[in-house]
């Protein structure tokens, strides 16, 4: 009967041994242990995806505001449609045109470039040829507050263009 006596009594502060245990919180978690596991369940949030240039002008029209540094003139306003990060489409202000691209972190380049020759009003001071030469002069590019910019190979600006939807 001691034998039972002592046994049952080393099983019963076994077990409270083990509740008190599991109540306890690891240092710097104090307070409420319900709320500390139900945040230690979840999951960690995801880092935000990387956005690439491509992912930020496809499907977008472009208009032109500045084609080698003069403010673009009269309408239509040449503007240009990345159809997907390898083909453009687009208008000169009076000729269409398509053609290829590649938009990448080291690389962007526009052309060659394929245009209807239609008999248009000339547009001032050349706009369209100069619009359709800084197109394919084009070898980088970047995005200032909304505006893609395209660059030369020496980081002349040729051209600013303007979201017009998505």
């Amino acid at each position: 009967m001691v034998q039972q006596s002592s046994l049952w009594k080393c099983s019963a502060v076994l077990a409270l041994a083990g509740a008190l245990v599991g109540c306890a919180t690891a240092p710097g978690t104090e307070g409420n242990s319900t709320a500390n596991t139900a945040a230690a369940a979840l999951p960690a949030p995801a880092p935000p995806p990387e956005v690439s240039l491509a992912d930020l002008i496809v499907g977008a029209d472009w208009a032109a505001v500045r084609i080698e540094g003069i403010g673009v003139l009269g309408t239509p306003v040449p503007r240009l449609r990345w159809i997907s990060a390898t083909q453009v489409t687009g208008n000169g202000g009076c000729n269409q045109f398509s053609g290829k691209a590649v938009v990448g972190d080291a690389n962007f380049t526009l052309g060659p470039l394929a245009s209807t020759r239609m008999l248009c009003m000339p547009t001032p001071s050349g706009q369209e040829d100069k619009f359709f030469k800084a197109l394919e002069s084009t070898t980088r590019a970047r995005l200032e507050r909304g505006v893609l910019v395209l660059l030369d190979g020496q980081g002349n600006e040729l051209m600013r263009l303007t979201r017009q939807g998505r």
